[in-house]
């Protein structure tokens, strides 16, 4: 997979249909859009569920969870612990959420000082 995949609103991965492209990677894609909210990443997290609260949906970018202001999608959710003083539910949860793009950083500008010297006379 291209590193411009990783950041492409049409790749799979955000919930678009495109499975990366097809050539050769090193032939740009016609079919890129950047998306903002920046690249996906894979974690595994603990989250707690209130009583009353829906069981988040699987394998979708559009259950209402946000992480960051952003969309997550859920893989697994495995319960650890009922905290009953809390009326909570910790789950361990494998889910994708949107990273955001590492910013590159401006080439230093070298600025140069042209000295003359004169030569003085004995």
């Amino acid at each position: 997979m291209a590193s411009t995949c990783n950041t492409c609103k049409k790749y799979i991965t955000h919930g678009g249909n495109c499975q990366g492209p097809r050539r050769t990677l090193l032939s740009p894609c016609l079919m890129f859009e950047e998306d903002e909210r920046g690249y996906v990443a894979t974690k595994k997290v603990q989250i707690e569920l209130h009583f009353g609260v829906s069981i988040p949906p699987l394998r979708t970018f559009e259950s209402g969870w946000e992480y960051k202001g952003n969309p997550v999608k859920f893989y697994s959710l495995e319960p650890l612990e009922w905290d009953i003083k809390r009326c909570l539910l910790i789950c361990k949860v494998k889910a994708d959420v949107f990273e955001p793009l590492i910013c590159k950083e401006e080439p230093i500008k070298i600025i140069t000082k042209i000295i003359k010297f004169r030569e003085t006379k004995q």
